[in-house]
């Protein structure tokens, strides 16, 4: 008997008790899911060999070739529900901070049948999510469809985490407002002085970061609540009648519904950031324009000040013998004169200027 190098774990309910189950081999996977039990499975594709998994997903359990290379290609690919003779295949993410407070997305397959549910992935699964498969929920027992009652808790924990990382925008971007607004003081040890530093291109490198991440977010869980209705409605109007009674086909309904009301709600918080960061963008953009014609008046009035006085001592300081009386023995009257005229416009400026407001 030859042993997979596929990590592979799950547990199995058998007369309303569950136990854990390790297959070490494509014989016992393959009894495993051919059981009545129902029975939920783990494949951790990090470091299985790809050749083995296509063997095992293809010619054993009979899935589709093209299901089996979303499984094991290294691309990321988009939310996605399929639905195929026995079981249904489904595409969804996991998020988790990259380098520079980036969201990268990981893929989490899961293969939906009668009575087994295969989740399989290439990195690793989150500590909540393993959390969770170590603490079943006992509603799992109350249902004679337990694979979609396990799925829903699957989906379920995601969202949570979807939650809680939209909850950490929230708090990031309320910082970067306050940052924004109150700014920082700085003392100059040189001069003995404090200035105010103002937000710089960091603080924006975080509001980009911020935005991209809540946009990676909307794509993914607009994808996510479509699968999700759609197969709710599968349940709500089934083309063919289901092997459950209805009112459990009508609390499934209810389960998934809730699914698609948390994920609206993680799509209107998504919506409120973006609109904030929007409108502090355009903050920013309009303080950096009055700052620009803070300064462009500042500059104007300097001109406005030293061109007359510029011309003045540029027009006396030429070098040309008898410059109005400067060879006559008045030069040093004449210098006192064109001081009190240079003042006496420099301060006429000045007053006009305040007299405009623009000081």
């Amino acid at each position: 008997m030859e042993f997979m190098q596929i990590p592979v774990s799950g547990l199995r309910v058998l007369d309303g008790e569950v136990g854990a189950i390790e297959p070490h081999t494509q014989d016992e996977v393959v009894a495993a899911i051919e059981s009545p039990e129902f029975v939920w499975l783990d494949f951790d594709l990090q470091r299985a060999p790809v050749q083995q998994v296509q063997e095992l997903l293809e010619k054993r359990l009979d899935f589709h070739p093209l299901t089996v290379e979303d499984c094991v290609t290294p691309d990321i690919y988009q939310p996605k529900m399929e639905e195929e003779r026995g079981y249904k295949f489904f595409i969804f993410h996991y998020f988790s901070t990259s380098r520079r407070n980036y969201l990268k997305p990981s893929e989490i397959n899961i293969y939906l049948g009668r009575n087994f549910v295969l989740t399989l992935h290439r990195k690793a699964i989150p500590t909540y999510l393993k959390q969770f498969l170590a603490n079943i929920p006992n509603d799992l027992f109350a249902f004679l469809d337990k694979s979609i009652i396990f799925f829903y808790h699957i989906l379920d924990v995601l969202i949570d985490d979807y939650l809680r990382i939209l909850a950490q925008f929230e708090n990031q971007g309320d910082e970067i407002e306050m940052r924004f607004l109150s700014g920082k003081e700085v003392k100059v040890p040189l001069l003995k002085l404090k200035r105010r530093q103002r937000p710089g291109i960091s603080l924006m490198e975080e509001v980009i970061a911020l935005r991209q991440n809540l946009l990676l977010m909307r794509r993914s869980l607009t994808q996510e609540i479509e699968i999700v209705n759609e197969l709710s409605e599968t349940y709500e109007e089934p083309e063919e009648p289901l092997p459950m009674p209805e009112e459990e086909r009508e609390e499934i309904v209810v389960y998934l519904g809730t699914l698609a009301n948390h994920l609206e709600q993680a799509l209107h918080v998504i919506e409120r950031e973006r609109d904030s960061l929007g409108q502090f963008m355009d903050l920013q953009d309009r303080v950096i324009n009055v700052r620009s014609q803070e300064i462009m008046t500042l500059l104007t009035i300097v001109m406005a000040i030293f061109v007359p006085l510029t011309f003045i001592t540029g027009f006396y300081g030429m070098n040309l013998p008898n410059l109005h009386g400067t060879a006559m023995g008045h030069s040093l009257s004449i210098i006192w004169i064109l001081d009190a005229i240079m003042l006496g416009i420099a301060g006429g400026i000045i007053y006009y200027f305040y007299r405009k407001g623009w000081l």
